[in-house]
């Protein structure tokens, strides 16, 4: 197909046969310049050899920019196509990633390390997943302090363009107290081969807010009350009660 259509930053494997005639000389050409295809020992279906790119890297290795290119084929006789092959290259648009995060309650003690649920989708490939925390003190602006990888190891969706996790995230070496607020936000980074920099996104930020025990247990029973609210809701919208209908 002389049109083809690639993700920025992919490469594309150029590999030519002939069904009649031995080739004597195959040459790409992309733009002013020209690249040399050589037999490999790879064979077609009808036992013919498999002609590909002489040079380890060429235009096609990583593919920046909308290419045209052109193809010379010369036989054993000196004789070449009478159609040029010929085409273009575009390359296909790849949005940043999206992410989402979550946490079960906003509440933590000082030394909790509360799990964040968190997903990413991207078009492609998800290169790398950090969670940035974010401490504010005793009412001040809130200040970086951490940067934290979640590894791939704990992805359970194991697939290039998806991510899943519940990564747990230790609070306790930010010698954090009563009131603090801890701000947690995922950035996603998609993967576009080893010379393009990914695209970042991130999530909205999670806000914790540092309390004691006491506290903890009165936000465990405001969810839980909250809970029973909600489920009620859902249990009379089942049953029709309020209805005039």
């Amino acid at each position: 197909n002389p049109q083809v259509e690639v993700q920025e930053g992919g490469e594309i494997k150029l590999a030519l046969t002939s069904r009649k005639k031995e080739l004597k000389k195959v040459i790409l050409k992309i733009g002013e310049e020209n690249f040399k295809l050589i037999p490999s020992r790879r064979k077609s279906a009808d036992n013919r050899p498999v002609w590909v790119l002489e040079a380890p890297k060429t235009p096609l290795t990583v593919v920046k920019k909308r290419l045209k290119y052109s193809i010379e084929v010369t036989d054993v006789d000196g004789l070449q196509p009478e159609l040029e092959i010929a085409g273009l290259i575009q390359i296909r648009a790849d949005k940043p990633p999206r992410v989402q995060a979550s946490l079960v309650s906003r509440y933590v003690l000082p030394q909790a390390a509360p799990m964040i649920d968190l997903i990413a989708r991207d078009d492609y490939d998800i290169g790398k997943v950090q969670v940035h925390v974010e401490v504010s003190r005793q009412q001040q602006q809130p200040e970086k302090v951490d940067s934290i990888t979640v590894p791939a190891k704990l992805d359970v969706d194991a697939a290039r363009n998806r991510f899943k996790a519940s990564p747990a995230c230790n609070l306790k070496k930010y010698n954090l107290k009563k009131d603090d607020i801890v701000r947690l936000i995922v950035e996603v980074t998609d993967g576009r081969g080893e010379e393009l920099e990914g695209e970042s996104s991130r999530s909205e930020a999670l806000s914790l807010r540092v309390t004691d025990r006491s506290g903890l247990l009165n936000a465990i029973t405001e969810l839980d009350k909250n809970s029973v609210r909600q489920l009620d809701a859902i249990i009379e919208k089942e049953l029709g009660i309020g209805d005039s209908n």
